[in-house]
């Protein structure tokens, strides 16, 4: 990934910024041979993007504040060996305004956004044996409408309500194939259309000395959303037998509580915990959203240092997550059940050491502290294997910041 970033202040007008970035993703997957013993190429994928952003935030009108920008996309996919996604090129552009009211203690925030996306692949028709390069043309406008009120410096509340869209990606279209990282054979689906959502939500921030409180509702309605459905019966192929998938489009409803809490026993010493409650449910055939987040409690005790010795910022916390099985799933929709729920718990140390005048920044964390054997139910690999055991990670971060002198 390159990123280049740059702005120019036009005086009391405001400030115009632009972010230029072109990545580069390479990906093979390899397959075993038992009888050569070596490990043939079956995939490579290289993706180029390139992206645009540029944004005018002006100065301040009276009670007004605000932004207006636009935003472009180019995106080239080259395949080789076997075929999971075709060769496609892909184009967007979008522009959009937002302004901000504020008065006293009221905040108002609207958007207005239109976004455009082409998409062609180029591939060879497995029937006729013909070159075909299929077109695909989506545009949507999108808006969304925000308040804030600030009873105090302790307690503020939000509202959200707007719409959202996403077209259908190139491997939720085209895929016809073995794809070896995720052990499926997977089913593009060429009738697929926009995702189109009306999302609204309500937030409330309440912050004292010793208590921090952050809690959220939520409800998204989608329709045509996209998602990776079971089909419930195996692919056989040279390399074996698949579970297969079809990307498939529903109207479904998202539901949901967002909440963290910390309290503060003393300055230094604070506990944490944060839920995530999530109701999915799928109008098309009037029953539960298959492969939804189950719920989830994470908890975290935390003891910090300003200084110990020539440390700074020194830290050390215990953490704990629980997730619950998945019991919000249609019968006989999957090729396994949801698997049963599990705890695990953690650990990390930090601190931060001054090498003249460089800070440089140590952690050292410990996940699955314990070795728990458990299996994740958003995991495809689930069906045959176990998740992640202990992991153990050391982490060194250097800013790159030069310290001029002074006079």
């Amino acid at each position: 990934l390159l990123k280049v970033k740059a702005f120019l202040n036009l005086r009391n007008a405001g400030r115009l910024e632009a972010v230029f970035a072109r990545q580069q993703n390479e990906r093979s997957e390899f397959s075993y041979v038992p009888l050569s013993g070596s490990l043939n190429p079956e995939l490579y994928l290289e993706l180029i993007t390139h992206t645009l952003d540029l944004v005018f935030n002006h100065a301040p009108v009276n009670r007004f504040s605000g932004s207006v920008g636009v935003n472009g996309i180019t995106q080239g996919n080259v395949r080789a060996y076997q075929y999971l996604i075709p060769n496609y090129r892909n184009y967007g552009g979008g522009i959009f305004a937002i302004e901000r009211w504020t008065k006293d203690k009221f905040t108002a925030e609207a958007g207005l956004r239109y976004d455009y996306r082409w998409l062609r692949a180029y591939y060879q028709d497995a029937v006729t044996g013909n070159r075909v390069e299929p077109t695909y043309i989506f545009n949507n406008v999108t808006s969304t409408l925000g308040l804030i009120y600030d009873f105090s410096e302790k307690l503020s509340v939000q509202t959200n309500i707007g719409t959202a869209w996403r077209p259908p990606a190139a491997n939720e279209l085209f895929s016809n194939g073995v794809h070896q990282s995720a052990a499926a054979y997977e089913n593009g689906n060429l009738n697929l259309t926009l995702e189109k959502s009306f999302n609204m939500s309500a937030a409330v921030h309440y912050h004292i000395p010793r208590i921090h409180l952050e809690a959220e509702l939520y409800q998204n309605t989608i329709n045509n959303y996209i998602y990776l459905k079971p089909d419930l019966i195996f692919v056989k192929t040279v390399r074996g037998s698949y579970p297969s998938y079809t990307y498939t489009a529903a109207n479904v409803v998202f539901r949901g509580i967002d909440a963290s809490f910390r309290y503060y026993f003393t300055p230094a010493l604070s506990f944490t915990t944060k839920t995530s409650l999530v109701w999915a449910y799928n109008k098309s055939i009037d029953d539960y959203l298959i492969f939804t987040p189950p719920n989830r409690l994470d908890n975290a005790i935390r003891y910090e240092w300003k200084k110990v010795g020539k440390l700074s910022e020194v830290y050390v916390s215990a953490t704990n997550l629980n997730i619950a099985q998945q019991q919000r799933v249609p019968l006989n929709s999957d090729y396994a059940p949801p698997p049963p729920g599990y705890v695990l718990f953690g650990a990390e140390v930090g601190f931060t050491v001054p090498v003249k005048s460089q800070p440089l920044v140590f952690s050292f964390s410990v996940t699955n502290l314990f070795n728990t054997s458990y299996r994740d139910y958003l995991n495809r690999f689930r069906y045959f294997a176990d998740d992640l055991g202990t992991n153990v990670v050391f982490r060194v971060r250097i800013p790159l910041t030069l310290a001029g002198k002074s006079n």
